[in-house]
């Protein structure tokens, strides 16, 4: 890409603006996303970026009630709520049939704590035992259940709305509509 000619580059994809470290990696020497590279060479005025990602609702199945990613700091649960803007999530894949799910209210990413609390808390899939990573399964009802990849249990409901990775199987996870 010559700087000197006129153009414009278009990047897309969900990881083309992200950089992701495991437990492995060193601080990178030359952290530089797919979007930054060209923007840095012809100018960001010049790149047009469209990350591509699924918006959804996770609503519970047999109700319109949603899934809710709150956007306060401190109180990072995600619970069944109101219909609003917190409840819009971005379905990304991360291979192998796993996906992340980011809060579009908040930018952080959904994952279940050492206790089985589901959060909206992580700034992105990292950490010796990566907690934001989950998969889709289809139940026999034809709802999803959403199983989270580490822990190997199924996201619930509890009376009190609070969702958790407790269920051994999709049959006892709770159901939802994508």
């Amino acid at each position: 890409l010559r700087p000197d000619r006129q153009r414009t580059v278009a990047v897309i994809g969900p990881l083309a603006d992200a950089l992701h470290a495991d437990c492995y990696s060193c601080p990178l020497p030359s952290a530089v996303t797919a979007r930054a590279g060209p923007a840095e060479r012809v100018g960001a005025d010049a790149v047009r970026w469209c990350e591509g990602a699924p918006r959804v609702s996770l609503r519970i199945h047999g109700t319109d009630d949603p899934l809710a990613a709150g956007d306060d700091p401190h109180e990072p649960a995600v619970r069944v709520g109101p219909a609003g803007p917190a409840v819009h999530l971005d379905l990304i894949d991360w291979g192998g049939g796993n996906c992340v799910l980011r809060a579009v209210s908040t930018g952080r990413h959904l994952r279940v704590d050492e206790k089985g609390a589901l959060l909206a808390d992580s700034p992105g899939p990292n950490g010796w035992v990566v907690r934001e990573t989950f998969r889709l399964v289809e139940r026999v009802d034809r709802t999803v259940a959403v199983r989270h990849v580490a822990t190997d249990r199924y996201l619930t409901v509890g009376i009190d709305g609070a969702v958790g990775a407790e269920a051994a199987g999709p049959g006892e996870g709770t159901g939802v509509g994508v």
